[in-house]
């Protein structure tokens, strides 16, 4: 069931509110997620073109930090927001990624998981495994 008219335009009014600050959302975890929060919601605006770049300025750039959810809001943008100024130098082709997480070969894309092993309290990072 899609929303009318009245409550799209409400809930894109909050998006878009939200990243620009005006709208402040904190957290019961001490996390620092604003960022990748924010990138989510450029990425929903910009699925039905409501998204213009000033909405990107409050936002770090940089897919290398992020976990793969944001790399993959990142891509969508891109793809979606033709109007990026060099978008070549702010984060690749939407078909690739820079992020730590990502795996390209030839033309096809790809994202790798770590598996972690929690041994009395702490954790160990094994080798890549291929998300599947």
């Amino acid at each position: 069931m899609e929303p009318t008219d009245e409550i799209r335009e409400r809930m894109e009014a909050a998006l878009r509110n939200f990243v620009e600050g005006r709208i402040v959302r904190s957290s019961s975890l001490p996390t620092a997620d604003l960022s990748i929060r924010k990138l989510t919601a450029v990425e929903a605006l910009s699925r039905n073109r409501k998204a213009d770049v000033k909405l990107l300025s409050s936002i770090s750039i940089d897919p290398n930090l992020w976990p793969t959810s944001a790399v993959i809001d990142w891509l969508n943008i891109l793809q979606n927001m033709a109007d990026i100024p060099k978008r070549e130098s702010v984060g690749g082709r939407p078909n690739r990624s820079s992020g730590p997480a990502s795996i390209f070969r030839g033309q096809n894309w790809g994202f790798q998981r770590k598996a972690l092993i929690i041994y009395g309290g702490s954790w160990f990072q094994t080798t890549s495994m291929p998300s599947g």
